[in-house]
């Protein structure tokens, strides 16, 4: 996972996924089917609160947070063998005033030691990834 710029997103890329503007009730939906909106990015007022894009064909994984004035965007890269893997979990949350009634994401775990299970190695939250919607 590494962190990234706003403008560091390749809007060339078709992405499944959402755009929640400060100013809207529903968020502007990606369905692979149009490019993203360079427009929304870029915008000053109203700007993107949320967002979550996954583009399946490149395995990226985006996701767009608005925390205290600044943007925190982070980008993963998703390879087929994570569905495989053990330490990492399939979850399905409930998308609210959305077309689709599911998001889907993957859930990384990292083993570390700990010393309060007598140095033995435990799963600790690591990170998420968004990877589209379910219907």
């Amino acid at each position: 996972m590494s962190t990234i710029e706003l403008k560091d997103i390749d809007t060339t890329i078709a992405y499944e996924g959402y755009l929640w503007m400060s100013n809207a009730d529903r968020a502007v939906e990606y369905h692979y089917d149009r490019p993203l909106d360079v427009a929304l990015l870029d915008s000053v007022n109203p700007f993107v609160k949320e967002g979550y894009l996954y583009s399946r064909e490149e395995g990226i994984s985006i996701s767009i947070k608005y925390i205290d004035g600044r943007y925190l965007v982070s980008k993963h890269r998703v390879d087929e063998s994570d569905y495989e893997d053990p330490e990492v979990e399939s979850l399905q949350l409930v998308a609210l005033r959305m077309s689709r009634p599911h998001l889907k994401f993957l859930r990384y775990w990292r083993e570390e030691e700990d010393p309060a299970c007598l140095g033995m190695g435990v799963l600790v939250f690591d990170h998420i990834a968004f990877v589209g919607f379910e219907d």
